[in-house]
């Protein structure tokens, strides 16, 4: 999934470092964020310490941070170009399994119609460790999922730090723009209703069918234009996040 933020170029030069960078900045703009409301230090030092204290108590099994660096992009570009070009689908238009080696469609053949600038091997190891792919019968890959997700649920579970953090400094910063400057508004909307439990899995399903295809709009555009010169020499990055919502 495509991400956007205002320090997309402060995030994006740290990806490779340790994860404690990114959370430097977060921490930096959700401060601004806080500060809005007046809370004194104090105040926002209690409440921080007595939540981290109760995920603490809650934190089942154990994690290992990852950076991933461009491996992350790599392996959602992957799972992206699986699902569109015609030679990696069958006709059904769901992904073929692929071997890895091979003229197309082969793993590293995608691999190398992509551009990624992560090796086959490394994407390979990564999207099993990930839980995005199975290897089946012969050895062939398929995908279990649509898109890259950062992490699996399970004692030792990978975590892509600096993955999390990046959706939050976007959330954080679309905020930000929009209650403390006058820039132009940016697109920010939610909704929440009480209803019953059992709706759940029918609502995650609706917003996993249509933000898939919004974000696959989205980005399909964005990549587009990946390459375009600018006539001001400036870039950013751009891009959408789309998540449920699960209060109780």
């Amino acid at each position: 999934m495509v991400t956007s933020h205002r320090n997309s170029l402060r995030a994006s030069t740290v990806s490779e470092s340790a994860p404690e960078a990114l959370f430097q900045i977060l921490f930096s703009d959700l401060a601004k964020v806080l500060c809005l409301a007046d809370f004194e230090p104090e105040v926002l030092t209690k409440m921080f310490n007595e939540q981290l204290k109760l995920a603490a108590e809650s934190k089942i099994g154990t994690s290992r941070a990852e950076v991933l660096g461009f491996a992350q992009r790599d392996c959602m570009e992957l799972l992206c170009a699986w699902r569109r070009k015609e030679a990696y689908l069958d006709r059904d238009a769901e992904p073929i399994p692929l071997d890895f080696e091979g003229d197309a469609p082969s793993f590293r053949a995608l691999c190398k119609e992509v551009g990624t600038k992560s090796s086959a091997e490394e994407l390979r190891t990564r999207l099993i460790e990930f839980n995005a792919v199975f290897v089946g019968p012969g050895g062939k890959m398929r995908p279990r999922i649509p898109t890259f997700l950062a992490s699996d649920i399970g004692a030792g579970r990978p975590v892509a730090v600096d993955t999390a953090i990046r959706q939050l400094i976007g959330f954080i910063n679309t905020v930000q723009c929009n209650v403390a400057t006058s820039n132009p508004r940016r697109f920010e909307r939610s909704c929440t209703v009480q209803v019953p439990e059992e709706m759940a899995p029918i609502f995650e399903r609706m917003v996993q069918e249509r933000g898939q295809l919004l974000v696959d709009s989205l980005d399909e555009w964005l990549e587009r234009r990946r390459n375009e010169s600018s006539q001001t020499g400036r870039y950013i990055e751009l891009g959408v996040g789309v998540y449920t919502i699960h209060q109780k």
